[in-house]
């Protein structure tokens, strides 16, 4: 279940870049995502409730998000650099957001999702999606 980076719902803080001249993106992505207290949101509709993981497919140097998925912080998260900017197809990086290699797993409801980042310390970012991902 899935949300393109360039189809955020509300952005605060800043103006991200919806860009379609990166390599290897699904769609277009987004970028200059970079000055501290930007704030982008999506939604994504779950069939059905169940535990999940939340991914991100992005590119950049290291960075730090406060996260939040419908109103509750999950918590701030570090994002490892990907080893380029988009440049190429395999600049693209996925991360399973969790702490020190974990991935965390939600447990949600089925319904709207409303996930929210904030970059914390005006870090770069390159996003092309999101992603709740079931858990088995």
């Amino acid at each position: 279940f899935l949300a393109e980076a360039e189809n955020f719902i509300d952005e605060k803080g800043g103006k991200a870049v919806v860009r379609d001249d990166k390599v290897g993106v699904n769609g277009k992505c987004i970028s200059h995502w970079d000055s501290k207290d930007h704030e982008l949101s999506w939604k994504i509709d779950l069939p059905q409730a169940g535990k999940y993981i939340l991914q991100l497919r992005y590119t950049g140097e290291r960075s730090t998000r406060d996260i939040y998925i419908n109103g509750e912080k999950l918590g701030t998260f570090v994002i490892p650099a990907s080893g380029g900017l988009g440049a190429s197809a395999v600049d693209w990086e996925l991360y399973n957001v969790g702490h020190n290699g974990g991935q965390l797993v939600l447990d949600l409801k089925a319904g709207p999702q409303l996930i929210r980042m904030v970059n914390t310390k005006g870090e770069m970012l390159n996003l092309d999606y999101l992603s709740l991902i079931p858990v088995k």
